[in-house]
């Protein structure tokens, strides 16, 4: 019997024992759980509205989709600065007023709430803002970059299906026709519009039905003819290989336009080729080669009597969130002598260049095109290389430049992109 207390007193003690340490456990768990949450009393009455110290996190369904329901997280000082009341941002100019730093960094809600399709909170300085959840839901970076990634882009060999060949009635006359040639630029990087008169305020007309013509050395609207001359490849008669202009320039001109308003002669044939499809082309044989492309800095050079441009920057510039392509900077004849390199990078530099030259020029990859007087040809100078074959006789081409800003405004406003690509 004394042997039998013993043990059961042993036994009674490891499961007091074990019990205790259960439950100290799960208050352990519960006190950490509630400290990594800080809820504040009073501040939420909504199950799928959580505070936490810096940040809340909701639940919403969006209820034009039958997803499930997104989870939401946002840092109240992030939130503070995205206050829409008519005190903290100007809505006609779309512009902020508040000065975000006079704001404590540690701000938190007094009362925080869902009302419907709002998010209601009342500061603990006093301000009050309000938020459309659904708004609040595109400003995620989650929601930015699917936005971004979603793909915009056909690349292309040989003649491009589905190009626009847009009427200039209706191009310079409907909304409609001048969206037409901008999602031809942004999804294959060319257009054209047809039936225009061939001269140089009917070039002038078209330009400017997407923007101002984008002024540079060469004029605003410029000619090529005989009697117009800059120390440039291009004034010449000679063949011109695939290229893209001003890779010396700060930034390159968006969108390039040609009008050919008369050729009596023979030759001349426009060539295009899509440079993503041959950086593509690189990064699917040789990746080592294509990162080369995208972080060794070549210089691009320009000189005449009054002008001296120069940028160094790489060949393939990339989207800093989705890494989608977003210029090739392809010259051969504008590249000044090669003293940004290190001695250990200059060959792996030319290797990689020499991959990217025979993909450019891969005859199966070329469109040539001889445009006629009453064609005018966009040209996305961000992406398509362009140009000729060489001819003999006078021709008289009319053109311009787009500035790569204003290009992507008009897409955007034409919703031929996404608002924040």
């Amino acid at each position: 019997m004394a042997l039998y207390g013993v043990i059961k007193l042993r036994h009674l003690s490891r499961i007091f024992t074990t019990k205790q340490f259960l439950s100290t456990s799960k208050i352990h768990v519960m006190k950490e759980r509630l400290m990594s949450e800080k809820q504040f009393p009073n501040t939420s009455s909504n199950d799928d509205l959580k505070l936490h110290d810096d940040h809340l996190v909701m639940s919403y369904q969006n209820t034009m989709s039958s997803l499930d329901s997104t989870t939401l997280k946002f840092h109240y000082f992030w939130l503070r600065d995205h206050c829409r009341c008519s005190g903290c941002y100007n809505h006609p100019t779309h512009q902020r007023n508040l000065d975000i730093f006079n704001i404590p960094f540690s701000i938190q809600p007094k009362v925080c709430k869902i009302v419907g399709d709002d998010l209601e909170i009342e500061w603990k300085d006093g301000h009050f803002s309000k938020y459309s959840i659904p708004w609040l839901s595109m400003q995620t970076f989650d929601s930015y970059s699917n936005r971004v990634s979603a793909p915009t882009r056909i690349l292309w060999k040989g003649i491009p299906e589905s190009v626009a060949h847009v009427p200039a009635k209706s191009f310079l006359e409907t909304e409609e026709g001048l969206a037409q040639l901008m999602k031809s630029l942004t999804s294959l990087g060319v257009g054209l519009v047809e039936g225009v008169e061939a001269t140089v305020e009917a070039t002038a007309k078209v330009i400017s039905r997407v923007a101002p013509p984008q002024k540079t050395l060469f004029g605003d609207v410029w000619e090529m003819k005989p009697s117009e001359y800059h120390e440039d490849t291009a004034y010449g008669s000679q063949a011109l290989k695939a290229h893209t202009d001003n890779t010396y320039f700060s930034e390159a001109s968006g969108l390039q336009v040609f009008h050919v308003l008369d050729h009596k002669g023979t030759g001349g044939k426009t060539l295009l080729v899509d440079g993503f499809r041959a950086a593509q082309t690189v990064k699917d044989e040789d990746i080592n080669s294509f990162q080369v492309l995208t972080e060794t800095c070549i210089q691009g050079e320009y000189l005449e009597r009054g002008q001296h441009h120069c940028l160094t920057a790489p060949v393939l510039n990339l989207h800093p969130i989705t890494g989608k392509f977003r210029q090739i900077r392809y010259n051969l004849y504008d590249r000044s002598p090669m003293n940004t390199v290190p001695f250990s990078k200059v060959m792996e530099w030319y290797h990689a260049m020499g991959l990217l030259t025979k993909a450019v020029c891969d005859p199966s990859g070329e469109w040539w095109i001889q445009l006629r007087p009453d064609q005018v040809l966009f040209v996305d100078n961000w992406r398509v290389l362009h140009g000729r074959s060489a001819f003999s006789g006078v021709r008289w081409v009319a053109g311009g430049y787009i500035s790569r800003t204003d290009f992507l405004s008009r897409a955007r406003v034409s919703r031929a992109l996404p608002l924040d690509d």
